[in-house]
């Protein structure tokens, strides 16, 4: 019952020897295991609010409209007609937090530039965050960013001083002479790649990633993207920055393991460039 439900909370939060105070609001510390279910009771109400406003318009499928995700403390919004949507979401936003205290760091909320959450999120980048953020950020960090990771577990191997020993040897493993150092580039290619795994074989929930991806290919599965060779690029729907960051690191992860993907029993033929009729176009 709901006066059973609250008298355990009031149990474990009773002696609670950690908290964090934000517009004169305290709450429980964030190491708890409960505190993200109590966020996501007390944040729902605003996200209600956002699905059922009829003046904020989000991203239409054959099945819904999209218009926010929630993910933790994150929220997400998909929204179309962003002039009018955006205006109503902040008037949404102020009425919440007027009356819950709850407040939004805008310096961190980004309206469209993904290479600006990319920055915000990698600049500066604790490596024990690595695999976190190379799960949650869609989009492949630049190379420079991977240059100055190495470089700071080179100067952490060599002690800060000149190293004699290479990095790429380091990363190898401790029986052909290396340190099993980390590899951050495989590193996010294994956590993009997991993604994979969700196209091949949704999950029985409903998934609304899964969804609005397959908006751009309307004629192709995603589960059949993994069988089509890099002819796929030439393809309007590898426009979609997140997916051909997907599929790019699907291709990088098959070079390195010399792995050469060619036409198989599971690659398409309709519409995949690599079929093409006598006027040279998809099939």
């Amino acid at each position: 019952s709901q006066k059973s439900f609250i008298q355990w909370v009031y149990t474990l939060y009773t002696k609670s020897k950690a908290s964090v105070t934000t517009n004169k609001i305290t709450f429980p510390k964030l190491q708890t295991p409960l505190s993200p279910l109590l966020f996501a009771i007390f944040v729902e109400p605003l996200a209600a609010d956002v699905r059922q406003n009829s003046v904020i318009k989000g991203i239409h499928s054959s099945i819904s409209e999209h218009k926010i995700n929630l993910y933790a403390d994150d929220i997400l919004l998909y929204l179309d007609e962003s002039q009018s949507s955006l205006e109503e979401v902040f008037n949404l936003i102020n009425s919440f937090s007027k009356l819950s205290g709850y407040s939004i760091n805008w310096s961190k909320s980004i309206s469209s530039n993904l290479n600006e959450l990319i920055k915000l999120n990698l600049d500066p980048i604790a490596s024990v965050k690595i695999n976190y953020l190379f799960s949650m950020i869609p989009l492949k960090p630049p190379t420079q960013r991977f240059k100055r990771l190495d470089s700071a577990i080179t100067k952490f191997y060599a002690r800060n001083k000149k190293p004699k020993i290479s990095l790429s040897t380091l990363q190898k493993n401790i029986n052909e002479g290396g340190l099993e150092a980390p590899n951050f580039m495989h590193y996010y290619l294994a956590n993009q790649i997991l993604y994979l795994t969700e196209w091949l074989k949704p999950k029985d929930y409903y998934n609304t990633w899964l969804e609005i991806e397959q908006l751009d290919y309307k004629h192709i599965k995603l589960s059949d993207l993994l069988f089509i060779t890099t002819t796929l690029k030439c393809h309007n729907c590898f426009n979609n920055p997140l997916i051909a960051s997907t599929l790019t690191a699907w291709w990088k992860t098959l070079d390195i393991m010399n792995i050469q993907l060619k036409t198989s029993m599971l690659s398409p033929i309709w519409h995949n460039p690599h079929f093409r009729n006598r006027k040279n176009r998809p099939i």
